[in-house]
């Protein structure tokens, strides 16, 4: 944390650094990289505390970058669509990013409407399966099924106690679908 970002190249056994540094023009928008993902066009996305930045791998420097709130993290590439980034969030909910002109929609918990709001604004990872519905693993808050089409949650999954038939525990780090469409959470 804090250190900006790292490239490794294992044909050298070499890592490049690029940090944060206000007095180079392109540089990275902060040094608190959170996480790193490449779009199906083969950019690279960088999120930070407040930005995401597009990062051009020659000649490394960036782009564009576009303010967010709350530590963009756990990047998930739509399946239906190639320009949409999801982001989970430390606090703003879920982040939808249009990489295509650099649009962002938050979508966040409300008390007058909590059945088709998320959970909680504090999502640790994502999760879309192949019908494109998102799986959102909210922390302490267990999961909820989000469906992109209508910005709304349809469904949501905690722990009872007194029901052997719900998920164990509200804690969720990590989701994952096998091939016979079978869900995998811990």
């Amino acid at each position: 944390y804090g250190y900006g970002l790292n490239r490794y190249d294992i044909q050298t056994g070499k890592f490049s650094h690029y940090p944060h540094d206000p007095e180079i023009p392109g540089g990275l928008p902060e040094s608190s990289v959170q996480s790193v993902i490449e779009d199906q066009a083969g950019n690279l996305w960088v999120s930070t505390y407040n930005w995401i930045a597009l990062f051009d791998k020659q000649p490394a420097t960036v782009k564009k970058k576009y303010p967010a709130e709350n530590w963009p993290c756990s990047p998930l590439l739509d399946r239906t669509d190639p320009d949409i980034l999801w982001y989970g969030t430390w606090g703003s909910g879920l982040l939808r990013f249009d990489t295509s002109d650099g649009d962002i929609t938050y979508f966040t918990s409300s008390a007058d409407n909590p059945d088709e709001t998320i959970s909680a604004n504090l999502i640790i990872n994502l999760y879309q399966d192949k019908t494109g519905m998102l799986f959102l693993l909210v922390r302490g808050n267990g999961m909820d099924r989000f469906d992109p089409a209508t910005g709304k949650v349809v469904a949501k999954y905690r722990h009872s106690p007194n029901d052997s038939n719900t998920v164990s525990s509200d804690t969720i780090y990590q989701m994952y679908e096998d091939s016979r469409d079978r869900y995998w959470v811990c």
